[in-house]
């Protein structure tokens, strides 16, 4: 982690948007890339309080018709200069970490700590302060934002000669939908009989962190309304709400802690999305009334629709532990978000050297599931002290003695290679710092299939860094196999043993230690089901979406839109998914590279004006494909042209076009085709760019080129 893992405080609903959050480091950034600027023209008087009141009631209106939530007394509204509002934010912060939640504030930092998520230098209160620039405050009833008109221009406003635009200041979208998305919460609570949310959700509180997700994203996804209200083409600030479609890697997804920083958010928009298109209002005020209960239903609408209920774990106590001095000092439940973040991170240095190695008791654990198709395949065998076995099920490479005819009597080789194929670093991270395509989809297959778990953190007077002692129920035994492999990788000296769908993980406890409590809580923790009931509304799918189908289940003849069998250049018996993106909104149905050599680029290409999905190539290829709100257009055009040069005219049944082909050279010198394409759609705007490096295998370079294909003609 960059930072310390403290970002809220009490009694505040946060709110901060990454594109906002350029705004406010802007400053900073600036002072070291470029040398000191012109004095700046003086900021703007602050806002008058009959604006104040004009903007409050213009926005409350807005919300509660957009919402359908009552207004009632007006909640006070303070726009305050960005000094202002941080010295209010960071006096209230301050106030809370000195008190009982600067308390339970260290008690989660210990958690993460033991989880592997903070490091043991983290684990204080002292400094404690936050970024937002954006809050409501639910006893007192009060919204504070930061006036944006006083903050530097953002660095997507510039031009080459660094020259902000005139008026820039007049930040409207951004404003109003930073005080749409506040206001949110406070006409919820005027409707329902909320408390105020959660002090501390992480890392171990999956349901309240659950529930947090579905007020905050409810209140996104009506700030993404005011923001698709107020766009126009020439709103200046339209380039902070549109995804980076021109360059995914800047939208890699979060990880360790801040991915449960962010969850709330960008999670909960898409749960908030889901019971829109079920059913609008009533369906959201439904989902507080009847709350979710895990994350897993916030990150799968359609199980928190069907009813899917976590399953119960308790777990045994350990009198072993007791013994030894130690005392249970935290227990709760991970959850699937929980899970991303800790498989996502890797185990930290000092915890590998200062722990010792839990073995795995004989007989305890079951030996991997035979019938399991899909799992995956592990890394190579890891640098470990001597002896230490981890429990990954890996065969050392075999050496063949070479005949005499071959090669000199006694060499030693390795066995002939396989069929030439895409290989994988199966790291998380490549050699520039980026999140690896295979990685990301190896951590998400990780979490899914949670069925319920609990952890109990276990802490002795001379230790800061509690053990970890975990119970987690799966779907079925595959999905179990799936993490045990996943913990094996994240934190090579934990005990991870499963025991048909439940695995159970130990770590940081002496070794010995170790092998007692997981055999006692491999036996005697007990897992109870629980009966959930179906949402009243039927979930529906979402526009913009991704759908895949495995070669092996497609049929005799063209079923759903999908070809059959016999059409498709890839074996029916290999784990080889077909994919593509469907946008009902967009009227739009693209078929997407499949085969083994692409894979869904770890992006998120959502945003209040674009939704699209972007696939990355084993050895070099980029493919995006999305859909845009019409006044997003000229903007977007602007971005790729930036990249792929000056657009032309084309023709296009769907509509009218404009678009680029060429040849051009990758950062490395090798030749490449680049192509990007925008379709007037009607009420969307169809956005396909990409790049392939010459020399791509024919199937490759057909698929790629059926997307562009799809996306201007509607036609089957």
């Amino acid at each position: 982690m960059k930072d310390g893992p403290v970002r809220r405080t009490n009694h505040e609903e946060r709110r901060t948007r990454p594109a906002l959050a350029a705004l406010v480091s802007a400053p900073a950034l600036l002072a070291l890339a470029c040398p000191p600027a012109p004095t700046p023209p003086p900021p703007p008087p602050p806002l008058a309080p009959a604006e104040v009141a004009d903007l409050t009631r213009e926005v409350l209106e807005q919300v509660s018709a957009l919402r359908g939530l009552p207004i009632g007394e007006p909640p006070e509204i303070r726009v305050l200069p960005p000094a202002a509002f941080a010295i209010e934010r960071d006096s209230m912060t301050g106030a809370a970490a000195g008190g009982a939640w600067g308390d339970d504030l260290l008690v989660g930092l210990r958690v993460l700590a033991g989880l592997g998520l903070a490091t043991p230098d983290q684990l204080t209160t002292r400094g404690t302060t936050g970024s937002e620039i954006g809050s409501y405050d639910c006893e007192e009833d009060v919204i504070r934002v930061a006036d944006l008109s006083y903050l530097p221009p953002p660095p997507e406003l510039l031009d080459t000669a660094g020259e902000a635009p005139p008026g820039w200041r007049e930040l409207s979208v951004s404003l109003h939908g930073l005080l749409a998305h506040e206001s949110v919460h406070a006409l919820l609570r005027r409707a329902f009989p909320l408390s105020c949310p959660a002090l501390r959700m992480w890392p171990d509180r999956d349901g309240e962190l659950a529930v947090r997700a579905l007020e905050e994203g409810d209140a996104d996804e009506v700030l993404a309304a005011v923001v698709s209200s107020r766009a126009t083409p020439d709103a200046l600030d339209l380039d902070l709400w549109i995804a980076p479609l021109d360059d995914p890697a800047t939208a890699e997804p979060p990880v360790g802690f801040d991915y449960l920083m962010r969850f709330p958010y960008d999670a909960g928009a898409r749960f908030a999305r889901a019971l829109d298109r079920s059913g609008g209002n009533a369906a959201r005020d439904a989902a507080f009334r009847r709350a979710p209960e895990s994350t897993e239903q916030i990150l799968h609408p359609e199980r928190y629709f069907a009813g899917d209920a976590p399953a119960r774990v308790t777990l045994p106590d350990f009198p072993v532990l007791r013994d030894q001095g130690y005392l249970p000092a935290e227990t709760g439940t991970l959850g699937e978000a929980g899970i991303v973040a800790f498989v996502s991170e890797p185990s930290p240095g000092w915890q590998v050297l200062l722990s010792d190695v839990v073995p795995l008791p004989p007989g305890l654990c079951n030996p991997p599931p035979e019938d399991c198709s899909g799992l995956t395949e592990l890394p190579g065998v890891s640098a470990l002290p001597p002896g230490v076995n981890v429990g990954l099920e890996l065969v050392a490479p075999e050496f063949v003695l070479l005949s005499d005819d071959e090669a000199p009597t006694g060499v030693l080789a390795l066995p002939p290679s396989p069929p030439a194929g895409p290989s994988e670093n199966w790291a998380l991270r490549d050699e520039q710092g980026r999140m690896r395509p295979a990685a990301w989809s190896r951590i998400l297959a990780a979490a899914d299939g949670w069925h319920g778990d609990a952890a109990a953190f276990w802490l002795r007077a001379d230790q800061d860094v509690p053990s970890v002692i975990w119970t987690t129920v799966w779907d079925d035994a595959c999905d179990a196999e799936q993490f045990r492999r996943e913990v094996n990788v994240a934190r090579p000296a934990w005990g991870a043993c499963r025991r048909g769908n439940v695995v159970h993980v130990v770590g940081g406890l002496p070794r010995d230690t170790g092998a007692d409590v997981l055999s006692r809580l491999a036996r005697e923790t007990v897992v109870e089901e629980t009966a959930g009931a179906p949402f009243a509304f039927a979930y529906a799918p979402p526009p913009g979406r991704l759908e895949e189908r495995a070669v092996a289940e497609l049929g005799t003849a063209v079923e759903d839109g999908w070809p059959a069998r016999a059409e498709v250049p890839y074996s029916p018996g290999g784990p080889t998914v077909l994919r593509r993106w469907v946008d009902e909104e967009a009227k739009l149905v693209v078929p997407l590279p499949a085969g083994p050599y692409w894979a869904l680029a770890p992006a998120l290409l959502q945003s209040p004006l674009a939704r699209g999905i972007a696939l990355e190539r084993v050895g070099g290829g980029l493919l995006v494909v999305a859909s845009i709100i019409p006044a997003a257009d000229a903007a977007i055009a602007r971005r790729l042209a930036a990249i792929y040069g000056e657009f032309s005219v084309l023709e296009c049944p769907r509509g009218p076009a404009r678009g680029i082909e060429r040849s051009a050279s990758s950062d490395d010198g090798s030749p490449v085709t680049e192509r990007a394409m925008l379709v007037d759609a009607g009420d969307r705007i169809v956005v396909v760019a990409g790049r392939l490096p010459a020399g791509t295998a024919e199937q490759s370079r057909e698929e790629f080129a059926a997307a562009f294909l799809a996306a201007c003609d509607p036609a089957p």
